[in-house]
């Protein structure tokens, strides 16, 4: 087993996160507001791009309404493209 990549486990965790905003039909707007963070601040985080505390995991699996580990489970989906998600009908 090779030894874990902190970069590639925040990525996987940002991934997850954003998964599971999109099957929760939260927009990055919405769910930034349940957090009370900025847009960008979610952003960084879906990016992988901000390194999470305890406390930071625990409030978005919280808003999420997940237990703490599903947000450490391997992304299900293809990487989402930039933009806004296109309505279903």
């Amino acid at each position: 087993m090779r030894p874990a990549d902190p970069a590639r486990v925040l990525q996987g965790i940002g991934r997850r996160i954003a998964e599971i905003r999109r099957d929760r039909a939260l927009t990055q707007e919405r769910f930034a507001e349940a957090l009370g963070v900025s847009v960008r601040y979610v952003q960084f985080v879906e990016a992988g791009d901000e390194n999470l505390g305890v406390e930071t995991i625990v409030k978005i699996a919280n808003a999420l309404k997940v237990p703490v580990i599903d947000l450490f489970a391997q992304p299900t989906k293809p990487k989402a493209g930039p933009g806004r998600p296109k309505k279903s009908t």
